[in-house]
This record gives structure tokens, C-alpha cells and sequence, in this order.
């Protein structure tokens, strides 16, 4: 006998690996020192680690990644089962996992002190909203005596205390807490280590992969960033946060022989080093910088289309979309224009559905041609949502650049629809077609393209062709999506609006975390350097102060004088599952249920016990 694993998904396969969601189960006769594991159980070559959920038993799981085993513990005066009707409390030893990032939690303060709900492993945001002083607010050691527009945090307890004078009365603080098995377990935060401050350079005592703060308790000031390679300047500090594997410290000469302390998550603790982006200096666009530009990318609440692209193949290919001439669509046809409503996508691809006022008064899903979809001949299918007043802009075909279909987007950048391969018999599910839209601020001087919903298919695309043939969507503009480009694919793919399958928005795929905290470092395109505190989504970008949207992946500056380029490091991590929830509260009556525990001591389960009753939900990383 020996552990099994049901997989609730397919492998996911992202930009910094490999990952397996499903259940472990136990067996029989548990081994001591752990069930042994080959990482082929859950469909990777290697595993790195392993994330564990709501346990269905009770019990405490633990991953041994040098000897591949999972260890199982017992332990704590809170196991057991409550029966059915039973009002109970929660009240359990130790502390359970909770989610790792908290946006913008409110805090209420009273005399100068809040505390936070989870420990903080890591701020990116601590926001005022209520108080003398208002607006982003950086983050000074425990202990130290804050000044104003400055939080003194325990990270221990999560208490904040600010400076009486700013008589700070609501907080809003978006920040990282405690996650087994994670960058954010329970060991891994340096905090407080002692610095001597040189303008010669001065190296971390291990390397630094998120630095919270630099703060110079001799002069009382937290210390601002700046590119790594330039000289600081009085109450700067220069980060060299990959010094040849160290991590290095400059400070300018006017504070040598300062006392410094350093906050910082180590390098060691990321499950995989590549999720370590060294100085990124992404691009900002209209002073948004999209940090899937660097290749990765999230899902939001609407859609999740983060697509993997392949090349024609002789088990996938394009169909030939037709543009079908008629002199007339409205008075023959009774075809209506053709809408598209942008923003479904992910911070990478802009994903449009389509709207029309249809004829059948409901949403209706269009086809194309056949192409290849997996292995046989499958057309694509294109859902068309029913308005009277469709939304969006409409979309035109430029003749003069071989029919290609043409909108003025408010976003300014061109635009995909989605179309799916029909569920073929003996076809393999997922392949689909990307049809772009071409932004074009003239296309209103276009042909209209008009879609006749009562039409045969391949001909439900119309317009004016002046040359009155017709034509086709240009092929370069129609692009083969490869069969993993959304896992859970069904047969009713792309018959609802959003074209895909909706999840939270607390799901990432490849977030990226600033690197200074609770700071970003910027430049303008002459070299200028820019510092910011960042505040949370919910706030406006202003001079000074940036904004950190993890829902949207973006970092949004608004300075006097426009940066062009973020220059800092950064930490991307893949698709958190987020089971945890608070331990300790009360329930009304409810079905009969297992309390999960998470024990400070727990001893192993007994050799040879039968632990077959014994599940956990897991997500596991590896390649």
C-alpha cells in the first residue's frame, strides 16, 4: 500500500512551473518517518513543495522534500467530531493556516495603537484614511519611536503604533501573513538584523529575496531606495539585492558607522528561484506598468484567458473565416451591427465579446468554416450576446488592409475573440482560435461588419464589400490556441458572455510582489530617479505615492514629472489556493464534521496505524 492522489484538475502549467491540485490519501499501514512519494504520482518530473489545505481527518501534515515523504502528526485536545445540531465552539491549539495576501484589511485606531488580524510577514501598503494625518505611511522597526507619516510594526502580534501627533484613528493595510509550506512560513522573516551603515558597501548575512526596510535607528529615519549602482544621497540607500549572491547595502558617507536595522524575507525561502525577478525596469504605459509584461500574467474575476499559443499543426488547424458580401444586410437580411465589449482578459491578452441586437432575441452562438480542432474537422464557434443596445464599439472591415476587422477601442489597444473548436467526435478537447480586432482610431470610416444571426454558418459575418465578393478574415490575424490553454474545458465552452471559465479573483497566476516594501523605485526615461511609497488598490496614484493593484497585476504611478520605467526587484509566485480560515470562533448548529488542527506538538502517527480514513487537499509545485 502506499499514499494515492486524486487530482480535482489537470496539471496546470505556468511560467514558473508545474502544478497539481487534488486530494492525498493515506493507506493502511502508515510507515514511520512518512509515506514515501514519487513525484510521477501527481504528474511532475520534480516535486519542490507542497501546499497543504483543509484537512478532511484532523490530523497535521508535514513535507519532507529531501527524503520525498509526507509526514502524518496528531495531536491537540480540539480533534474530534461535533454531531449534527450540536451550537459549538471553535477553540483549537495552534495556529491554522489563513490566507497570504490580506488587501487593504481596516484596522481602527485607538490612542496611536491597532492590530492586525494575522501576524504580517510582509506589508506592501499601509494606508491612512482617517486621522489628522492622512495617505501612505512607511514602516519603521518595533520598539522605534515613529515620526510622523510613519507605523512602528510588531510582527509578532500585528500591533501598529503610529505618532500621537498624527492622531491616526483607521488604517487600511494590505500585507502578506503566515502560510505553511510557503515564502511566507513561519521561519522565514528576517527581522531587525543589525547593519553597520557604509558608503563602501555592506553585505546581508544571507541573501535578501523581499526587503521590508532599511531603517537607521541612529538618525531615527527609514532609509529610501534607489537603483542598485548609484551613489545615494543623504537618507538614500542603494540595494544591490543579487551582489554576486549576497545581497549588499550602500548608504551615503555622511551616516558611516550608523546603526542599522534590516527587515527582510530570505532568498532561501522561495520554492523555486525563479520566481526571483532582478530589476525589472518594466515599461510604463500612460504611468502603468503591467507586471505581466515580464511573462506573467493573472486571472481576474471576469475571465480567466491566459493562453498557451502554438504554431499550425497537422492536429490543429485554422479555419478560413468568411466575410459574407450582401448590397443590403439590414433590409434583406434583417442583420444587425456587430459589437465588441473589451477588458475580459487577463493584464496580457484583452479578450472582447461580442453583442448584436439579435433577431431571436437571445444570445446566439455563431460558426465558422472548418478547420482541424485536435485531429478533425470541427468548425469554431463564436458567442454573440443579445442587447438592443449592444455595448462596447462596433466592429468595421478595413478593405485596404485585406478585410481586416477594425474597432476604435477606448483602451487603445487591439483586442481577441475567443473562438473555441466544436466538440468533435474522436477530436481532442481545448483547441480554440484567438481572431484579432485590430485597434484603429479610423474605423469608424470602415465598412460596418453586421452579424445575420438567422444565417447558415460561415455566413453569418456580413457586410458592404465594394468589390461585392466578399472575403475572408486575414489568416495572419487568426491564431491556433493549443489544448491546454484553459484546463476543465467542456462541450459548452464558450456559450456564456465572459467565453471562458470564471474564478476569483484571488486566484494568480504569477503575481508579482514588489520588492522594497512598502517602497518603489522608478526612473525617467533621462535616468532621474523616482521613489514612491506604494498605497493599496483602492487609492489614487499621486506624487509620491504609487499604487499596488494585485487584482489587476499593475503598478500605477501619477508624478509631477512622468517616470517611464520601474527599476526594482521583484517575486512572482504561481496560483495560491487559499483554504484557510480563521480558527477560532463560533458556529451555529450545523451537519456533523471533523475539526482540522494545526498543533504547536504533535507527535508522529504510530507505525503500521491504519490511516486510511486519513485526506488532505494539496497543492503541489514542481516541474
Amino acid at each position: 500500500m502506499a499514499l494515492t492522489f486524486t487530482a480535482t484538475s489537470p496539471v496546470k502549467v505556468t511560467s514558473l512551473g508545474r502544478i497539481a491540485n487534488g486530494t492525498i490519501n493515506f493507506d493502511s499501514s502508515y510507515p514511520s518517518g512518512g509515506e514515501s512519494y514519487l513525484a510521477s504520482l501527481f504528474g511532475l518530473s520534480i516535486v519542490e513543495s507542497v501546499e497543504f489545505g483543509e484537512s478532511i481527518s484532523g490530523k497535521i501534515f508535514e513535507h519532507d522534500k529531501t527524503n520525498k515523504k509526507i509526514k502524518l502528526y496528531s495531536g491537540g485536545s480540539s480533534t474530534g467530531t461535533t454531531s449534527a445540531g450540536t451550537s459549538h465552539n471553535h477553540a483549537f491549539t495552534g495556529n491554522a493556516d489563513s490566507k497570504p495576501l490580506i488587501v487593504e484589511e481596516v484596522v481602527t485606531v485607538t490612542a496611536n495603537v491597532g492590530t492586525l488580524a494575522k501576524a504580517p510577514r510582509y506589508i506592501t501598503a499601509i494606508d491612512v484614511t482617517a486621522g489628522g494625518v492622512t495617505g501612505a505611511f512607511s514602516v519603521i522597526p518595533n520598539g522605534e519611536t515613529p515620526i510622523t507619516t510613519q507605523c512602528a510594526v510588531n510582527v509578532t502580534t500585528g500591533a501598529l503604533t503610529f505618532a500621537a501627533a498624527d492622531a491616526v484613528t483607521s488604517v487600511r493595510v494590505t500585507y502578506f501573513t503566515q502560510r505553511s509550506g510557503t515564502l511566507f512560513s513561519t521561519n522565514n522573516l528576517i527581522v531587525d538584523e543589525p547593519v553597520i551603515a557604509s558608503a563602501s558597501k555592506v553585505n546581508l548575512s544571507t541573501r535578501a529575496a523581499l526587503v521590508q526596510y532599511v531603517y537607521d535607528s541612529t538618525g531615527g529615519t527609514v532609509l529610501t531606495p534607489i537603483p542598485s549602482g548609484e551613489a545615494p544621497g543623504a537618507g538614500e540607500y542603494a540595494l544591490d539585492i543579487n551582489d554576486a549572491g549576497n545581497t549588499s547595502i550602500d548608504t551615503n558617507a555622511g551616516i558611516d558607522g550608523n546603526s542599522l536595522k534590516v527587515t527582510f524575507v530570505p532568498f532561501s525561502a522561495l520554492t523555486s528561484t525563479s520566481q526571483f525577478i532582478d530589476d525589472t525596469d518594466i515599461t510604463l504605459i500612460s504611468e502603468v506598468g503591467y507586471l505581466s509584461e515580464k511573462g506573467y500574467s493573472i486571472t481576474n474575476a471576469i475571465s480567466n484567458v491566459s493562453p498557451f499559443y502554438e504554431s499550425d499543426t497537422s492536429a490543429s488547424t485554422k479555419p478560413t473565416i468568411a466575410l459574407t458580401h450582401n448590397a443590403d444586410p439590414v433590409g434583406v437580411l434583417s442583420a444587425n451591427p456587430l459589437f465588441i465589449v473589451e477588458g475580459y482578459g487577463d493584464s496580457q491578452t484583452n479578450i472582447g465579446v461580442l453583442q448584436s441586437n439579435c433577431n431571436a432575441t437571445t444570445d446566439v452562438l455563431g460558426e465558422t468554416a472548418n478547420g482541424i480542432g485536435g485531429g478533425v474537422a470541427a468548425s469554431c464557434r463564436f458567442f454573440v450576446k443579445h442587447n438592443l443596445t449592444p455595448a462596447g464599439v462596433q466592429i468595421y472591415i478595413n478593405e485596404s488592409a485585406s478585410d481586416q476587422l477594425s474597432a476604435n477601442f477606448v483602451s487603445e489597444t487591439d483586442c481577441y475573440v475567443v473562438m473555441p473548436f466544436e466538440m468533435a467526435a474522436g477530436g481532442i478537447p481545448g483547441h480554440a482560435c484567438r481572431v484579432l480586432v485590430k485597434h484603429d482610431a479610423s474605423a469608424a470610416t470602415y465598412k460596418p461588419l453586421y452579424f445575420d444571426d438567422n444565417g447558415a454558418a460561415d455566413a453569418q459575418l456580413c457586410f458592404v464589400d465594394t468589390g461585392a465578393a466578399g472575403g475572408t478574415v486575414p489568416a495572419a490575424d487568426v491564431t491556433v490556441l493549443g489544448n491546454n490553454y484553459l484546463y476543465a474545458v467542456s462541450g459548452n465552452l464558450g456559450v456564456a458572455a465572459a467565453q471562458t471559465i470564471t474564478r476569483t479573483p484571488v486566484n494568480y497566476d504569477g503575481l508579482l510582489i514588489p520588492g522594497h516594501g512598502v517602497h518603489v523605485v522608478a526612473e525617467e526615461g533621462g535616468g532621474v530617479n523616482h521613489a514612491m511609497l506604494l498605497a493599496g488598490p483602492s487609492q489614487s496614484a499621486s506624487d509620491g505615492v504609487a499604487v499596488w493593484n494585485p487584482n489587476l497585476n499593475t503598478i500605477t504611478t501619477n508624478e509631477t514629472s512622468a517616470v517611464s520605467t520601474l527599476a526594482m526587484s521583484m517575486v512572482a509566485f504561481p496560483e495560491w489556493a487559499n483554504p484557510g480560515t480563521s480558527p477560532t470562533g463560533s458556529n451555529a448548529a450545523e451537519a456533523t464534521h471533523t475539526h482540522s488542527i494545526t498543533a504547536a506538538s504533535a507527535a508522529e502517527v504510530g507505525n503500521g496505524t491504519d490511516q486510511s480514513t486519513v485526506s488532505v487537499e494539496a497543492t503541489i509545485y514542481g516541474s
